[in-house]
């Protein structure tokens, strides 16, 4: 299993490493989320779209700043949510993968991989 140090998954390019991507990070939950997301890492890599226009949900993708980032949820044990609300706006994230996985014209078919 991979971990992250925030508890979010990594999606995107990685910064500063012109065509290198990354699709990790998932923290034992990527069944769900792997398959959508490597249709948009697909799109990025094939036909050279931004993070933005690959349809992936913002809160995964990866920067300079999360990399940096002394957090550290998995080591302190804290919980990703904070007083019952979630860090993740569970909305925004619901629409974003609806979004992915109705804009085929965005990500390429699986039989095109």
């Amino acid at each position: 299993m991979g971990y992250s140090s925030d508890g979010l998954a990594h999606l995107g390019a990685v910064p500063g490493k012109p065509n290198q991507f990354i699709l990790a990070g998932f923290n034992g939950h990527g069944m769900p989320l792997i398959y959508l997301a490597a249709k948009g890492i697909a799109a990025m890599v094939r036909d050279n779209v931004s993070y933005e226009e690959s349809g992936m949900p913002r809160i995964f993708k990866t920067t300079q700043e999360r990399l940096d980032s002394d957090e550290d949820v998995m080591a302190e044990k804290k919980p990703v949510v904070d007083d019952q609300k979630p860090v993740v706006d569970d909305e925004k994230l619901a629409t974003d993968y609806e979004k992915l996985a109705m804009d085929d014209e965005k990500v390429p078919d699986k039989e095109d991989l």
